[in-house]
């Protein structure tokens, strides 16, 4: 979907701050109120915009070990492994990939017992061949949600 110039700024300052009202993005875009919302309106309908959500400083919760686990799924069972892994609560994000293994997973524990015991728990699943664990020493650039260069 070709997005327009207009289109691209809302969708900016949405992801700044989605509790930005109509009228705030009309003052900043010099348009009306009712412009931005039925831009809006048209984002959401067409499927660009799909939720508004509050982002959360996990690490201030005391979710300090970030790890990335990869998985290698038995023949033929990585859609059933990720069906499962959808409503796994300790998983943050997870990917299918290509290459040697079939899913990255992201999750965050207060401690490497937890972390140890929710790959125990993976291990337990039938649909899983082998798993390998990372954990992150540090994050260089985190998941943010922003308009891609290419469409700015």
């Amino acid at each position: 979907m070709e997005l327009a110039e207009m289109d691209k700024k809302i969708l900016k300052l949405l992801l700044e701050d989605a509790r930005c009202t109509y009228h705030d993005i009309s003052k900043k875009l010099k348009v009306t109120p009712a412009t931005v919302m039925n831009r809006v309106k048209k984002l959401e309908k067409s499927g660009v915009i799909e939720a508004y959500q509050t982002r959360i400083n996990l690490s201030k919760l005391g979710l300090n070990v970030i790890s990335v686990v990869s998985i290698k799924a038995k023949p033929r069972m990585v859609d059933a492994l990720a069906e499962k892994m959808k409503r796994m609560n300790e998983i943050r994000g997870a990917v299918i990939v290509s290459g040697e293994v079939d899913i990255f997973a992201f999750v965050r524990f207060k401690t490497t017992e937890e972390l140890y015991a929710f790959v125990k728990k993976l291990l337990t699943l039938p649909e899983i061949e082998s798993t390998r664990t990372y954990v992150a020493f540090d994050v260089i650039k985190p998941f943010k949600l922003t308009i891609p260069q290419d469409l700015e």
